[in-house]
């Protein structure tokens, strides 16, 4: 009589979870703590090692030696990494931002990013494998990989190129991957043609886009990121809706592209009856080739991975196993970059593929009992690939997606052969463009239906549900995911209920033993099964009460804030403005230093949904925060100054940004909008920066008062249950942009769209005001966001004497905490502040 069926073979998955912790920790330290770190790990293989060899009777001590000398290798991976960035000058470089010229490789295609002054083009960012690095009159030798953000001169370009180039070098985030961060000070002094395997790659993904041509946007733009990753032509909106509706994996190429290609080569070779080596030849030129041809992103270094231990065990004619191959990979790669373990595309792609081999074969064989096996499987992959990747998206963005598991059932069974039609259409553009047209067009039935069922997805009613964010968040739904995943796989659920009655049941006398059932049915796996469901009940109802716990201590308005309309925050030396447009909704101007502050504030005053964030320039106390207002809320678009500088922020601001799937845009002089919901509303529009000051490409370095010097003002009406307010929000104009806007008021021009009832001081209230700019607004409330006792002597007597000349009550932060601007039904305005004895100025 056959037994249950083996379990998957987990054996290497203590090593794999090892390494990951083993890097996440080494990436943060120093070389010299982990070299130590690697020495003692190999000293604790060899122990375990020897000791296996002389009892055989411990089967623990292999397992403790594969873990130990995992951990050793990933280990000593890092500490060399470490050593390469800690070696020479080039430390003593970063840390002084000098100006170097590096010569390396592009690792990436440039990634656009927000733009720069208008006519100066648009900014990216890519990475760069550095060789050489030249300063001071000192060159040395290196390697290690640079974030660079370039001019538009540097769009043409693509992975592979060799570039020699001028820059500016900053320090990178601790932990991160990049060595430095280098703002590039024009185009590249000197471009190198990548080697055959690139060109014939760039020209292949060329082809492809040109195939393109003509189609609807959507279908257009989808078809290249499906096939090799290329989002160029990707719509924004489109974007977002895949992100939203659980299918942005399809623009993520991974182990389903390789799949493809592995068993079209596979198959070929089976027509043409080819030995192994031939067949293993062949899938190594196929792999090879495509991660050249998609760009070595994580997932699709994760899938070569895979396929390289797949290829190995079958050259050694060994059946290839999945878990086996996946943990092996892992290790691998973590070994070769330990920088990995913080991508958050490799730790997902990482869990969704241990998701599809485990819990998927489960879920199909429970499900196939009720319904058709091919529909069982279409239905089980994507809840398995969700389930596992839930926690991590959490920690991305603080939602839950409602649709993903539908929208891929319903996306699924084109994905395949239009990622077939589109690999064939990039080989054949290369030579005959007129026939790859035809078979984009054929391709664009099935990415114009992609297209439709994100869209569709993302607008239901509840696509999303919010959920605590951070570690919180993510524990909270792996915590509820693995009471769900129990229930609905039978054999887990057979598991725990052994483990739940084993502690109840008493031994039976031994007489009576073999009346004892080996397996548990009827009564007592009912009564097991309800302590599950009450188990799951138990969690869910904490839950339950977790989220309604954090939105109730998120409403709290404050002392007499009641139905504010303006609001700011008190974050401290930095801005943070709110404007009301709905019962739990707001447009946020800035975000302060402090993400913790901000979030606390936002908290307080009940904002859970933000329809627009502006960031008015990016130094630090305007976008600092940025990480802690977008925490559990819902984030519509983002709005940033034309200059990003200083250009570390920037980028940070864009990575966030893009880790959230967060549109980007870049303020102009009359760009407006607006937004309203369950009576309240918001009309906004962007008055600066404009106007002859602005220098015609961006600074060398940070200039605090260029940088100042291009804030985006916006004007805003607020519009409430009882009453308008009129809002103008200055950001950190210095006088010549104050002045600038001053005389466009002069002549009379519509640029604030109506009268003026609050705004928000320049610069914290410097000493840099221009008077006639407030005289011509007519206000009459004046908001400075400004920290206690802070080094800068804001707000300046001299600003303060400006406000009183110019008729305004004048509120600060730092006396009177949060403040809020409320109307009143015979057009007046009620003010509040979270500490009664709040100053007025």
């Amino acid at each position: 009589m056959s037994g249950p069926p083996a379990g998957p073979d987990a054996r290497l998955v203590p090593a794999a979870a090892a390494t990951w912790a083993a890097a996440w920790w080494a990436t943060g330290g120093s070389a010299g703590a982990v070299g130590a770190a690697a020495a003692t790990a190999i000293l604790v293989a060899v122990l375990a090692a020897v000791r296996a060899v002389r009892r055989r009777s411990a089967p623990v001590l292999p397992a403790v030696a594969l873990v130990a000398a995992a951990v050793a290798v990933v280990l000593a991976g890092a500490a060399a990494a470490l050593s390469e960035r800690s070696a020479g000058r080039w430390p003593t470089w970063v840390a002084g931002r000098v100006v170097a010229q590096l010569d390396g490789t592009l690792a990436t295609d440039p990634q656009r990013l927000v733009g720069a002054f208008p006519g100066a083009g648009d900014r990216y960012a890519l990475i760069v494998d550095l060789a050489s690095a030249q300063a001071r009159g000192d060159v040395q030798q290196l390697s290690v990989p640079v974030v660079v953000l370039a001019p538009a001169s540097w769009r043409d370009l693509s992975a592979g190129h060799g570039v020699v180039l001028s820059g500016r070098l900053a320090p990178a985030q601790p932990g991160d991957a990049a060595a430095a961060v280098v703002s590039a000070l024009g185009p590249p002094l000197r471009v190198d043609a990548g080697s055959w395997p690139w060109r014939v790659a760039d020209r292949v993904r060329a082809a492809l886009r040109q195939a393109c041509t003509g189609l609807p946007a959507d279908a257009g733009g989808l078809l290249p990121s499906l096939v090799d990753g290329d989002g160029s032509r990707l719509p924004d909106s489109l974007r977002v809706d895949l992100r939203t509706s659980g299918l942005t994996h399809l623009t993520a190429v991974s182990g389903a592209n390789l799949t493809i290609v592995a068993e079209s080569v596979l198959w070929m070779a089976s027509v043409l009856r080819a030995p192994r080596a031939v067949r293993v030849s062949l899938l190594v030129v196929a792999l090879t080739g495509f991660v050249v041809l998609a760009r070595p992103s994580p997932s699709v270094l994760r899938a070569a991975a895979m396929g390289g231990v797949a290829i190995v065990a079958t050259a050694l004619s060994r059946r290839p196993r999945g878990l086996p191959a996946l943990a092996a990979a892992a290790v691998i790669l973590l070994a070769i970059d330990p920088w990995l373990c913080r991508s958050a595309g490799f730790a997902l792609s990482v869990v969704a593929t241990a998701a599809l081999l485990t819990l998927a074969p489960m879920w199909a064989a429970a499900l196939s009992r009720r319904m058709p096996r091919p529909l069982a499987v279409a239905l089980a992959a994507p809840a398995a690939a969700q389930v596992a990747c839930g926690p991590v998206l959490v920690l991305l963005q603080p939602a839950v997606s409602t649709v993903a598991i539908p929208a891929n059932l319903l996306a699924e069974p084109v994905v395949a052969p239009t990622t077939m039609i589109g690999v064939a259409v990039a080989a054949v553009g290369t030579v005959l463009p007129p026939a790859a047209h035809l078979g984009a067009v054929v391709a664009a039935v099935g990415t114009s239906w992609i297209s439709i069922v994100a869209h569709c997805a993302a607008g239901a009613p509840v696509a999303t549900v919010p959920i605590p964010a951070g570690p919180a968040g993510a524990g909270l739904l792996a915590g509820l995911e693995a009471v769900v995943v129990v229930l609905v796989s039978p054999s887990l659920r057979a598991l725990v209920v052994r483990r739940l009655r084993r502690p109840l049941r008493r031994r039976p006398p031994a007489a009576d033993r073999q009346t004892v059932p080996a397996r548990f049915p009827g009564a007592g796996a009912d009564v097991s099964r309800r302590a599950l469901v009450g188990l799951a009940g138990a969690v869910l109802g904490a839950a339950v009460l977790w989220v309604a716990g954090s939105r109730s201590r998120g409403t709290g308005r404050g002392p007499g804030f009641g139905d504010w309309s303006v609001a700011m925050c008190d974050v401290g030396q930095g801005d943070a403005t709110v404007l009301r447009c709905g019962d739990d909704r707001a447009v946020l101007v800035d975000t302060g230093p402090d993400p913790d502050l901000v979030d606390a504030s936002l908290r307080r005053l009940g904002v859970r949904h933000l329809d627009l964030v502006v960031l008015t320039h990016f130094h630090a106390d305007h976008v600092g925060g940025l990480a802690g207002a977008l925490r559990g809320r819902a984030v519509q678009r983002i709005l940033v100054s034309p200059l990003a500088e200083p250009a570390q922020n920037a980028v940070e601001v864009q990575r966030l940004a893009d880790s959230l799937g967060i549109p980007v845009e870049t303020a102009r002089p009359r760009l407006q909008g607006a937004f309203a919901h369950a009576g309240w509303s918001v009309g906004w529009r962007v008055l600066t920066p404009f106007g002859p000051w602005a220098p015609p490409a961006p600074p060398e370095t940070d200039d605090s008062d260029v940088v100042n010097e291009s804030s985006v003002a916006v004007a805003a009406g607020v519009q409430g249950p009882a009453g308008a307010v009129g809002v103008v929000l200055l950001g950190d104009l210095e006088t010549q942009g104050q002045q600038a806007l001053a005389e466009r008021l002069a002549i009379g021009a519509d640029v604030l769209g109506g009268p003026v009832d609050v705004v928000k001081v320049a610069h914290h209230g410097s000493a840099k005001q221009h008077e006639a700019l407030y005289r011509r607004i007519d206000a009459r409330v004046g908001l400075i966001g400004v920290g206690a006792g802070n080094d800068y002597g804001h707000p300046a007597p001299s600003a303060l004497a400006v406000m009183r000349r110019a008729g305004l009550i004048v509120l600060r932060t730092d006396t009177s905490g949060d403040l809020a601007v409320a109307a009143t039904p015979d057009g007046g305005l009620r003010l509040a502040t979270s500490r009664p004895s709040g100053v007025v100025a």
